[in-house]
């Protein structure tokens, strides 16, 4: 009866997960009208997906890292895929319990999601810049702060 049930589960949690990226990808197509409950949806694809809170379910869209080990980073104070990225892979071994090698691969992970995520908000100023036909970049940063460190922070 139990194994039943825990298929029953998981076979649901499959089938929400399935339909909410469905809706969330027919959202983001049909975006003038629907762009709203894309928001929403999105945010819930990876609490879906991972079976996890809130507060940890940005880590698991993290290859590698599934919910437990969220879990771990999460309360060692890794809260987001930029501090996973940023952090040392000795360090990320050790709190993850887990081998240099797959730590590795959490991390070099996290660093292209960091850069597509960078790389995403650049294509968006750049629409935005074209079609207002202001430099936005001047507005978001200080003329003094032009350059960034190795860690993404304004100089």
């Amino acid at each position: 009866l139990k194994l039943t049930l825990n298929l029953t589960l998981t076979l649901i949690l499959n089938l929400t997960y399935l339909f909410v990226s469905r809706m969330w990808r027919f959202c983001e197509e049909m975006s003038d009208e629907f762009w709203h409950i894309g928001v929403l949806l999105k945010a819930f694809v990876p609490r879906i997906y991972g079976g996890v809170r809130r507060e940890i379910a940005e880590l698991t869209l993290i290859p590698y890292l599934g919910g437990a080990r969220a879990r771990k980073a999460f309360d060692a104070g890794l809260k987001s895929i930029r501090d996973i990225a940023t952090c040392r892979l000795r360090k990320l071994s050790a709190i993850l319990q887990i081998g240099l090698v797959i730590a590795h691969r959490i991390k070099t992970a996290a660093q292209a999601l960091v850069q597509q995520e960078e790389q995403s908000v650049a294509e968006a100023l750049e629409r935005l810049r074209a079609e207002s036909g202001t430099d936005v970049s001047k507005l978001l940063i200080p003329n003094d702060a032009q350059e960034m460190d190795s860690e993404g922070v304004f100089a």
